[in-house]
């Protein structure tokens, strides 16, 4: 790590920070073998940082690996906060071993023509038979939240 450090003040590069888990390794195992640790960075030299002031660093949730992915958005963000869209995938989903079947299924029922307005519409039909999986699935995720986040709140 002392070598690492080095290299960073050499190369004049400082870390960006993060938000988001506080980790971007972890090892799955149980109890004490289990190991978060923030192994991967985002740096940048005072030049890019001039160039994009506003650059901001997520690490990211992934069910599909030990080392979750960062986002670096190099326009800031927005000062007003935009409603989350109302169709998006979620990785809890993929708890259930039906989820496959039932993308599966969706497609084949609303497969494009071949042009790209048609591939979009298609996601689009997907995404709203996924909509109907999930409320039928795992119900109402939000309100659950809210309502234990008010238990929470009351203990």
């Amino acid at each position: 790590m002392e070598v690492f450090r080095d290299c960073l003040v050499t190369c004049e590069l400082q870390d960006l920070g993060f938000s988001g888990l506080p980790y971007t390794y972890n090892n799955g195992q149980d109890g004490n073998r289990n190991v978060q640790v923030r192994l991967d960075r985002a740096c940048a030299d005072e030049a890019l940082r001039d160039l994009f002031p506003a650059a901001r660093v997520v690490h990211l949730a992934t069910s599909c690996s030990d080392h979750s992915p960062l986002l670096v958005n190099l326009e800031g963000v927005q000062e007003q906060r935009r409603r989350p869209p109302a169709s998006r995938y979620e990785i809890m989903w993929e708890q259930d071993v039906k989820l496959p079947t039932i993308i599966s299924e969706a497609w084949a029922k609303h497969r494009p023509d071949g042009n790209l307005g048609s591939v979009a519409l298609s996601l689009k039909e997907v995404m709203n038979d996924l909509r109907q999986w999930r409320k039928a699935t795992f119900g109402n995720v939000l309100k659950e939240i809210e309502s234990l986040c008010g238990q929470l709140a009351e203990l």
